[in-house]
């Protein structure tokens, strides 16, 4: 899903959006939705990625850089390293 405010996001990047949220749906089975939130401000562009799925699980984080892309590139880095920690945490805490 992606919802973007105060910009126009052309077809190229809702594709490289919608392949980005492939991967992190095929690299970690739990998760259940991606939302992509595109928002620009002025020069600045921030992209924010909320990542729900089982048991539990919500993840947020957001990128700013001068472009759509790079930015979105950015939060998805994050939300990585952040679902790459709550799998640990989630393996870790099995009996």
């Amino acid at each position: 899903e992606i919802t973007s405010r105060h910009i126009e996001v052309s077809v190229e990047g809702r594709d490289y959006i919608h392949g980005k949220a492939a991967e992190l749906m095929d690299e970690f089975p739990n998760i259940e939705n991606v939302h992509a939130i595109v928002d620009g401000h002025g020069h600045r562009k921030l992209a924010e990625i909320v990542v729900q799925g089982k048991p539990h699980l919500r993840i947020e984080a957001s990128g700013n850089a001068d472009e759509i892309l790079p930015a979105f590139d950015l939060a998805v880095d994050k939300v990585r390293g952040q679902l790459r920690k709550a799998m640990r945490k989630m393996q870790a805490h099995r009996p």
